[in-house]
């Protein structure tokens, strides 16, 4: 009897051993993903009567297809064998998580929980993951609230990390710090958790002064906290913190450890217009991709170095990398800037051969955006016929182009293929045609819009839009109907003000001019230098010297505004018109003369109206000083010598600008021949 007991308990030991053996097999699949392997110990399992409700079997089991990817074997498994442990749960939340469906991972939680079992810190980690990852704000709330009112978070950092960085991804960062502030041990990743949403929102100065208060702390940052602090750095422009940053880097050796420190550190660079500095950060980077590359040629567009930047671009293609789409578009936005159309062109056939425009609207409007700019508006045509899809954008890249180039017949068509397509129309789409209306007088055309606008509702809440309507009936001489679309508006700038006093201007309404000037700065709109250019041209037009000159003292002494050569021409203008010569001249001798040829132009003008010889002399000879090759003065005062009956100076005059046309016409034919 002893024997067979003996015999029955090391059966049952190497079961025992068997079984410990195939749970390892089952931890060792999940980790590796060996899902193949995994089904063959689940048969295993299943054949030898092993798999049992409630067992720690099913949960390794569970726990090892959630592992692998296999959710639904996991779910069926926990259904089937009423799987009550909190582990198997969690792997099948945190599986959901990790292939990018929160809520599935949310869903699989509210099913726990409604089976009366109940979560532990673990699981309301991933929890709250989850929430962040979807912007789950109010779940995440709810998570939050538990978790507080069973004081779990205050001594686990890495659930405080995860509610930190669920708050911090939903954009609310006051409560993320909050949060931050309650736990009672805090290191470098629950630190850096809040620095990243601070960055991720562009609150830049906010991550630095959280940087600095952990640094205070005595928490040493990691590679992921410079990583965002230079990235701070790029927002803000702070190049003297970014270069001590990357003397930290230096120090550490980390420059070669990690790609994504180094592209930002060529980003920071670039930002902060330290172009020179990214190149020799690029060029010491022991591995370079797309992204540093990206930097390098985005800096030098941001600056306005397109040549440069199209160069850096040929330079990553011959380190042995592809443009992306995001790099194409930096090519075509510095082609567009320089007019390199034909360069233009061979990425247009790159990118399409790519197939690139199929499935990227952004790179097909910044396609457009270049043969705009570059005039070859056929071109941008044939782009937008081409894509399988146009929304709005698209359409309004191209409307955009056509208005600008005021070629508002082209405009009309456009914006007629957009309804006949179905296309949404927005408030962009209307100023757009507006403007077109306005190029090319359309006024029937242009109230039709005015009404589909108000149709539409866009009037109550578009500044611009209604800004394009003032414009327009001021452009069409409706200065009545422009009147009262800008008395309709809520605030109004300096803009749409200006734009109507040009208007009443043009129509020598001189005193509906200035009572629109009055009317701005009672609504608290502070006149600008365009403004002035407007008044002053309302006052030639009618002839109001004293008037003009209040004006143009008024500029500089009351609101600070310095005069430029428009406001100047203006001046003078009513200077000579009133006769006022001598005024005049004074005006020019206290100018860099330099800078203001135009004005002695309009003084010789006003002398022959006036037949002052002497003042048309000194203007003549002040002229010639600044440029003897130009023929206007000549004339002028040839004319001014003529109408006084003093035929020989007239001829004289002449012969004077016959001598250095000559001389001239010779200089530039000996420059071409060098």
């Amino acid at each position: 009897m002893r024997k067979i007991y003996s015999i029955t308990l090391e059966i049952h030991e190497a079961m025992k051993k068997e079984l410990a053996t195939v749970l390892d097999s089952l931890a060792s699949c999940g980790k590796n993903k060996d899902v193949c392997r995994g089904f063959k110990l689940h048969a295993y399992l299943l054949k030898n009567g092993a798999l049992i409700a409630g067992s720690f079997v099913a949960d390794s089991l569970a726990i090892m297809y959630a592992k692998c990817g296999a959710h639904t074997k996991a779910h069926d498994l926990i259904c089937e064998f009423s799987i009550d442990s909190v582990m198997p749960w969690t792997a099948l939340i945190a599986g959901y998580i990790q292939v990018g469906e929160a809520l599935k991972a949310l869903a699989c939680y509210e099913n726990f929980q409604c089976k009366g079992f109940n979560p532990d810190s673990i699981m309301l980690t991933c929890v709250a993951k989850a929430c962040g990852s979807i912007g789950a704000l109010d779940k995440g709330r709810e998570i939050h609230e538990k978790v507080a009112k069973e004081g779990l978070f205050r001594n686990d950092t890495v659930l405080g990390t995860a509610l930190i960085d669920m708050y911090a991804k939903c954009g609310v960062l006051v409560q993320a710090r909050q949060v931050l502030d309650e736990i009672q041990v805090r290191d470098v990743i629950t630190w850096s958790a809040l620095i990243a949403g601070f960055v991720h929102h562009g609150q830049g100065h906010d991550a630095i002064v959280c940087f600095e208060e952990m640094r205070s702390e005595g928490v040493i940052p990691n590679v992921v906290t410079i990583t965002c602090i230079l990235k701070a750095c790029s927002a803000v422009k702070d190049i003297h913190r970014g270069v001590q940053t990357h003397c930290h880097i230096t120090r550490q050796g980390w420059i070669c450890k990690d790609v994504l420190l180094g592209n930002a550190l060529v980003e920071m660079y670039a930002k902060c217009s330290n172009l020179v500095k990214a190149q020799q950060v690029l060029e010491e980077l022991p591995v370079r991709n797309i992204v540093s590359w990206s930097a390098l040629i985005t800096g030098y567009l941001e600056v306005g170095q397109a040549a440069e930047s199209l160069r850096y671009s040929r330079l990553m293609q011959r380190d042995g990398l592809l443009p992306d789409a995001l790099t194409f578009a930096c090519m075509l936005k510095a082609c567009g800037m320089i007019g390199a159309v034909d360069y233009g062109e061979q990425l247009h056939h790159e990118i399409s051969r790519q197939g690139l425009l199929k499935c990227n609207l952004l790179l097909s409007t910044v396609l457009m955006d270049m043969y705009i700019k570059c005039g070859a508006l056929h071109k941008a045509h044939e782009v937008i016929n081409e894509l399988p899809l146009r929304d709005t954008i698209s359409w309004n890249v191209l409307l955009a182009g056509y208005a600008q180039l005021g070629l508002g017949e082209d405009a009309l068509k456009c914006f007629h293929q957009m309804q006949r397509e179905g296309v949404s129309l927005d408030a962009v789409t209307f100023t757009c045609i507006l403007k077109a209306c306005s190029s090319i007088g359309a006024v029937n055309k242009g109230q039709e819009i005015h009404h589909e606008i108000a149709r539409h509702g866009f009037l109550e809440e578009n500044l611009a839009l209604k800004s394009a309507l003032v414009d327009m009936y001021t452009k069409f001489g409706e200065l009545s109907k422009a009147q009262r679309v800008l008395q309709d508006l809520p605030t109004v700038d300096s803009v749409t003000w200006s734009a109507l006093i040009a208007g009443h201007a043009l129509q020598g309404n001189g005193n509906e001019a200035f009572s629109c000037f009055e009317q701005m700065q009672d609504k608290g709109v502070v006149p600008d230098s365009v403004t002035f250019s407007c008044v002053l041209n309302a006052c030639c037009h009618a002839g109001l010297t004293e008037v003009g000159e209040n004006f143009f003292s008024q500029m500089s002494t009351r609101y600070g505004i310095k005069p430029t050569l428009e406001h100047y021409v203006c001046l003078l203008t009513l200077l000579g018109q009133a006769g006022h010569l001598n005024k005049a001249v004074e005006v020019i001798k206290n100018l860099s003369i330099s800078e203001y040829p135009a004005l002695c132009s309009i003084l010789l003008s006003a002398c022959r109206k006036w037949g002052d010889i002497s003042i048309g002399k000194w203007a003549f000879e002040y002229a010639i000083q600044l440029d003897e090759y130009d023929s206007a003065p000549y004339v002028f005062m040839a004319n001014i010598y003529a109408d006084a009956g003093m035929q020989d100076h007239a001829e004289e005059v002449q012969a004077m600008a016959a001598r250095h046309s000559l001389h001239y016409n010779g200089r530039l034919i000996d420059e071409c021949k060098s």
